[in-house]
């Protein structure tokens, strides 16, 4: 019975699995042994190693610290309510030599009494178009103050209200078109080498836009009695197509929003610019 006891002793093997001291028991040593298979559970910590790789996961948070996509700058001017600074007109397609003819008239002013309400004001736009092509707009920059963000293209979207007398179907309404669009070049009308006042954007020419001015609309205002006008108002919503980049240095970029009017109708043009609403939304954004 006593070599049993050694046999113990290779109960005492169990020890290495950290029991050691329970196989000084002799003979109980066997019991010892079963200690031993706790070492075979010791085991599963090296299966806990496995989770000190999960931590290696972990890291995948270092995309947190990525900059967020730019957002969309949604801006609103509602001009009925008196001054608005930085908006700015212009007048192109004319001789040069012949602008007192031309009755230009633009700037911040009360709407007409037919239709006026506690003094509202407009931005106005008025001449007289003697060449049946002239080209009248309003436009505002936008800064990286209002959210624009550097080397991101946006996309502009518009709603614009403005009051007219262009009746539907009438050539006062029919051919005065509206072009809306962004540059990221300052709008500036200046003589060309013939002396014709030219825009330095890219409107295209009559019903045709281009890629800084694309067509929106006219000026039909739903009243179809052309032998008596009114002033009423109209809604335009549109998208323009082409994306713009601001431009400048890091803190400074700009683009210039512009609502303007191609009139192909000979005759006094006048209308009032009384709301504009835009959307530029980053190209990629989701």
């Amino acid at each position: 019975m006593g070599g049993a006891g050694g046999m113990g002793g290779t109960g005492g093997m169990g020890g290495a699995g950290g029991m050691g001291g329970a196989g000084g028991m002799g003979g109980a040593g066997g019991v010892g042994g079963a200690g031993g298979m706790g070492g075979v559970g010791g085991m599963g910590g090296a299966g806990g190693e496995g989770g000190a790789g999960g931590e290696g996961g972990f890291g995948g948070e270092g995309g947190f610290g990525g900059a967020p996509p730019p957002a969309p700058v949604e801006l609103s001017w509602d001009l009925t309510q008196r001054m608005h600074l930085f908006w700015t007109h212009g007048f192109a397609d004319y001789p040069a030599a012949d602008e007192d003819r031309f009755f230009f008239e633009a700037g911040m002013a009360n709407l007409p009494d037919a239709v006026q309400m506690a003094r509202e004001t407009g931005y106005e736009l008025s001449a007289r178009n003697r060449n049946e092509d002239l080209f009248a707009y309003v436009t505002h920059v936008v800064t990286r103050e209002a959210g624009l963000q550097p080397d991101v293209d946006y996309r502009v979207t518009y709603e614009v209200t403005l009051l007219t007398q262009g009746g539907t179907g009438c050539d006062e309404g029919r051919f005065n078109l509206v072009k809306l669009g962004a540059s990221g070049a300052e709008p500036t009308a200046v003589a060309d080498d013939a002396g014709l006042v030219r825009l330095n954007l890219d409107k295209g020419e009559g019903p045709q836009g281009g890629a800084d001015l694309s067509l929106a609309g006219d000026l039909q205002n739903g009243n179809e009695d052309c032998a008596n006008p009114d002033w009423r108002y109209k809604t335009i919503r549109h998208a323009h197509p082409t994306a713009v980049r601001p431009v400048g240095d890091v803190n400074a970029e700009a683009l210039w929003l512009t609502v303007g009017v191609e009139s192909m109708v000979a005759g006094d043009l006048r209308l009032f610019v009384t709301r504009v609403d835009a959307t530029l939304t980053p190209v990629d954004a989701p």
